[in-house]
């Protein structure tokens, strides 16, 4: 976020929050949209397997477990704006 200048003060305060709050958005959304692509992914995976693709079921295979992966990654660490601090 840009400065306003504010180092001290009520606003300096506000603004800390209002940043905060717009960058736990920003992740929340990725969240949301990392999760509906893999819904996604699911779904095809399961398409594939009906039609006996094997090289589209393994393609759809690795990317779901990259995102369950990286899913998992994100859950042992600290990530900034999360609840936790």
């Amino acid at each position: 976020m840009k400065s306003t200048g504010f180092s001290c003060g009520p606003f300096a305060d506000v603004l800390k929050r209002v940043d905060d709050f717009g960058t736990s958005l920003y992740f929340s959304q990725l969240y949301y949209e990392t999760m509906m692509q893999h819904q996604e992914l699911v779904v095809q995976l399961q398409i594939a397997k009906n039609n006996d693709d094997p090289d589209l079921i393994k393609e759809l295979e690795e990317q779901i477990c990259f995102i369950e992966h990286a899913c998992q990654i994100t859950d042992l660490i600290d990530l900034p704006f999360s609840e936790n601090n």
